[in-house]
């Protein structure tokens, strides 16, 4: 996203394609997370938490 409208990449040209790759990855990774999360696999150390939950 940073070279998105760097003249020689032309990325503007490309926008209907940077919305699929960026969702499919982002909706595994988020569904990935999410399932691990539940089972305990991971998760986050209370120590770096603000205490606001969303």
């Amino acid at each position: 996203m940073a070279f998105s409208f760097e003249v020689k990449l032309q990325f503007y040209k490309k926008w209907k394609a940077l919305f699929p790759a960026l969702l499919i990855p982002a909706t595994l990774f988020i569904f990935w997370d999410s399932l691990f999360t539940t089972q305990g696999v991971w998760g986050f150390n209370e120590q770096y938490l603000t205490g606001i939950k969303l």
